[in-house]
């Protein structure tokens, strides 16, 4: 498990609030994932990044997963720790906020 930054999970040009919106629009989207591949995942969030902002929706959820700025994408990072080490992580990153 990672060890979080609360002041590292908005992108350096977002907000806590909007990392909030985005973390809490990943979860309830992941959590209705059955197929929980890394593609499954992408499909599941990439319309909403591209609408939102890819870094500002995308940033918060690969910090969240991994506690790192750089990684994997964090599509291969959930395919590989599962749904529900992903959706864990994501909540305890909202609850920091």
């Amino acid at each position: 498990t990672p060890v979080l930054d609360a002041a590292s999970l908005p992108e350096r040009k977002s907000t806590r609030e909007a990392a909030q919106k985005h973390l809490s629009f990943a979860e309830s989207a992941l959590s209705k994932l059955t197929d929980f591949s890394a593609e499954s995942v992408r499909s599941a969030l990439w319309d909403y990044a591209t609408k939102e902002g890819r870094g500002a929706v995308l940033w918060p959820i690969r910090y969240a997963l991994s506690g790192r700025s750089k990684t994997p994408d964090p599509f291969v990072i959930a395919g590989i720790i599962g749904k529900s080490e992903t959706i864990q992580r994501i909540a305890r990153a909202k609850e920091l906020l």
